[in-house]
């Protein structure tokens, strides 16, 4: 089974790609000197609405603890073929924590 790797999001055929205009996205009020900035046990307004903070725009820079999908930070993960219902994703670690994000995607 030959698997590939995006580094990137690709699209396919006649799509339009909007750019998020950086003014209107959420910006947190933490600081780089802060114990687990942006963490999920802290007082990160994008952390406790769920949105993920903008690389351009967190006060905490690379400290910053919430930009996983950014930093694709993902548990160790394995698609498998699954009987009659194509393809799965499975953790290949426990999954203890609410709140750990997963990368899902269509294969």
């Amino acid at each position: 089974m030959l698997m590939y790797m995006l580094q990137t999001n690709m699209p396919l055929g006649s799509v339009t790609i909007k750019k998020a205009d950086l003014s209107e996205l959420p910006r947190c009020e933490c600081k780089p000197d802060q114990d687990k900035p942006c963490g999920r046990d802290s007082e990160c307004l994008n952390s406790m609405m769920m949105y993920e903070c903008h690389p351009a725009l967190c006060p905490a820079g690379e400290n910053c603890q919430n930009q996983f999908f950014t930093k694709r930070l993902y548990p160790p993960q394995q698609p498998y073929k699954t009987e009659g219902r194509g393809w799965g994703l499975k953790a290949m670690a426990d999954i203890k924590k609410v709140g750990v994000s997963l990368c899902l995607s269509a294969v």
